[in-house]
Order: C-alpha cells, then sequence, then structure tokens
C-alpha cells in the first residue's frame, strides 16, 4: 500500500483530495490539520508523496525544514497567490510546485489525460525496476518490459488477476504482439533470471523452498506484493 501525506487547514480541500485518494486502492491517505502533526507524522513513516497546501497556513511554514527533509517527492500546493511571496516559493527546494488541485489528483492517478506518464505510474515502475535488478534480471530482454507492464496492470488495477485472459492480451496489444508471444517471452527471462541466481536467493526472495524456476503468475504477483 502507497502512502501519502496530506497537510491542510482547508476541509473541503481534504474531503475532496482524501475521496480521491479513497478511490484508488494502491493508495492511502495519511491526514494532518496542524504543522505540529505533519512534523511529527513526516518522521516516522515511508511516504510516496507529501502534499502541503500552503493557502491558509503561509505564516508559519517553515519552507527550510521542508526542503531539507530527505523525502524525494514533496508537492507544494499553493492554489492563488493572494499574499504569497512567489520568490520564496520558487527558491524552496520542493520537487513539485502545483496550483491547481485536479494537478494533484492527476499524480495520484494510473490514467494520464495528457499521454505522459503519471508521478504514480513513473514511481511504481521503478519499484518495480528494483525488485528485478535484484533479481539479476536481463533488463534489455523485451520478456522484461513484457513483466513491468504485468506488474504495472496488476497493480493499477485490482480487477485484473488472470495472466491468460486479463494481463497478457493487455500487454500482447500495446506491443502489437500475440499474447502467446508475451507469454513465452516472459517465461524466457524468468529462466534466465533462475540461471543468474542460487537456487538459495530465490528461496529468501520468495519466502518458500523452490527447486525450480518459478512460475510467471508466483513471480508477478510476488512482485506485486512487495512493492
Amino acid at each position: 500500500m502507497n502512502k501519502v501525506l496530506i497537510y491542510s487547514e482547508d476541509i473541503s480541500f481534504l474531503k475532496e483530495i482524501n475521496t480521491y485518494i479513497n478511490g484508488n486502492g494502491n493508495l492511502k491517505a495519511q491526514i494532518c490539520t496542524s504543522l505540529s502533526a505533519l512534523k511529527q507524522n513526516i518522521e516516522k513513516t515511508n511516504y510516496i508523496l507529501v502534499i502541503i497546501d500552503i493557502n491558509d497556513s503561509i505564516g508559519t511554514l517553515d519552507y527550510k525544514y521542508f526542503s531539507n527533509l530527505q523525502i524525494n517527492n514533496i508537492v507544494l500546493l499553493y492554489k492563488t497567490l493572494d499574499s504569497i511571496n512567489e520568490k520564496v516559493i520558487e527558491s524552496s527546494n520542493f520537487i513539485l510546485k502545483e496550483r491547481n488541485i485536479e494537478n494533484v489528483k492527476s499524480l495520484l492517478s494510473y490514467d494520464s489525460s495528457d499521454g505522459n506518464e503519471s508521478f504514480l505510474v513513473t514511481y511504481t515502475k521503478k519499484k518495480i525496476l528494483n525488485e528485478i535488478k535484484e533479481l539479476k534480471f536481463e533488463v534489455t530482454n523485451i520478456g522484461v518490459q513484457y513483466l513491468i507492464d504485468c506488474v504495472l496492470l496488476i497493480k493499477s488495477n485490482d480487477a485484473l488477476y488472470n495472466l491468460e485472459k486479463d494481463i497478457y492480451p493487455i500487454v500482447a496489444k500495446k506491443y502489437n504482439v500475440s499474447a502467446n508471444k508475451v507469454k513465452w517471452n516472459i517465461y524466457s527471462c524468468i529462466n534466465n533470471m533462475s540461471r543468474n541466481n542460487t537456487l538459495e536467493k530465490i528461496n529468501r526472495y520468495f519466502g518458500f523452498s523452490y527447486n525450480r524456476s518459478p512460475t510467471p503468475k508466483i513471480l508477478i504477483f510476488t512482485i506485486v506484493n512487495k512493492i
């Protein structure tokens, strides 16, 4: 479960963004309505994204504190420019700056209206790739790309779980190949992975004794559960 931390004093904003996040089964929101609560939470939990709505707190927000945090993704949301010193905002080391709540929502969606990858898709792909690298897959193998897409599809839609009926055909359509080709390319890259690892490491990764190459189903759903 990916966790998002949100700070705002605007109750209507919190309700709107929380409702949107709750509609995504892979996201969970932690809401803070005071800076002290935000600081307490931000220092003890790993969040994929921290959203700070500064409209009502511009006078008390400690920019330096938040800019120096070891967090990869902080969204600074300022919906209006009234009484806000834009120079202060621009000079602060925030990764993302947004003025529109709809833009923030798009960061947290697997679907992008402009054809570009959303933040959540990019973030999830990085996590998948980390797992693949840990298992010493040959990342240039087309089967690895198919594998990444299979994991991403399942992660983005809980209703998709059958590889043969649901997942492979969607991936195949994306690359204009047959579902059978997707399947056997994934098998091929898994066999190569097994040769690149010791049986002990494979068993440790999957959490049980396994005396042969893992099936695509076992591999894909293991990665889904790990990221």
